[in-house]
């Protein structure tokens, strides 16, 4: 009941999600995505954050990231150095997300990078995603660019466009 779901403050991908040819349901069918947001910058580089959560009874992998706004989108994580600090680095196996969890994307820990800006990110303005799996499906959402961390009751859930790898 999407009443009940909203009223939860749960968005799930639509019921009516086309199967992968196999005929087990697409990886994006359960992946939801809530609280997005961008941080706006005049940079060339800025962060995109959010939590995602993975609906289904099995891990799915999050491969790669795309947005019509800049040039590339990496998939960063947390890197513990030899010294002990932490650093940011491009993820080489993308961000596994098991079954029945949430993976955050904060500040400071794992993120999408966007990277090559070639313009302003300014508050309000909305930046659209797609993010890849690990079976070829993809989700698509769009993130409001925000100067800060919003509280969560300002934020709102995204129900993400749910495409097949067909």
């Amino acid at each position: 009941d999407p009443a009940a779901d909203a009223a939860s403050g749960t968005v799930s991908a639509p019921a009516a999600t086309p199967a992968s040819p196999a005929g087990t349901p697409d990886q994006a069918a359960s992946l939801s995505i809530a609280h997005p947001w961008v941080k706006a910058t005049s940079g060339s580089m800025t962060g995109a954050f959010g939590s995602l959560t993975n609906n289904g009874t099995e891990d799915l992998q999050v491969i790669a990231a795309s947005s019509p706004q800049t040039a590339s989108v990496e998939l960063h994580e947390t890197v513990q150095q030899a010294d002990g600090t932490a650093a940011m680095a491009e993820s080489g196996d993308g961000f596994t997300i098991p079954a029945g969890e949430t993976f955050l994307l904060e500040p400071g820990a794992n993120h999408l990078m966007l990277m090559g800006l070639e313009k302003p990110v300014l508050a309000g303005e909305e930046i659209s995603f797609t993010l890849t799996l690990s079976d070829g499906s993809i989700v698509e959402f769009t993130a409001p660019a925000s100067t800060g961390k919003k509280s969560a009751a300002s934020c709102r859930q995204m129900t993400p466009l749910v495409t097949s790898s067909d």
